[in-house]
């Protein structure tokens, strides 16, 4: 059933849609199951492990949610619900480590 959503990426953002008969799973499924995170590496040996993650690797990823600023003022926030969509619902992540499952 799930194979009937379509997710794509472009930029930074993150996106997911379905055809004309409607959305396989329940939205509030979809929204509370998936994220864009984007991972920032604590290390070298973090972007490393990083760098070898492949598409359908089922890994583990330990580390915390983020804020960023910026010495010019600006500032990107992670989410902190995973209830939420669109603008300002991305993950941002300090990746500490990751190992395959």
């Amino acid at each position: 059933m799930a194979q009937k959503l379509r997710v794509s990426q472009g930029g930074r953002w993150y996106r997911y849609s379905w055809g004309n008969e409607g959305p396989p799973i329940p939205l509030r499924q979809i929204v509370g199951n998936s994220a864009n995170m984007h991972m920032v590496p604590a290390d070298i040996a973090a972007a490393r492990s990083l760098e070898r993650v492949g598409a359908g690797d089922v890994v583990r990823i330990d580390g915390w949610l983020i804020r960023i600023d910026g010495d010019e003022g600006w500032h990107w926030q992670s989410s902190l619900s995973r209830e939420d969509s669109g603008a300002g619902a991305c993950e941002l992540v300090l990746v500490c480590s990751i190992r395959s499952l």
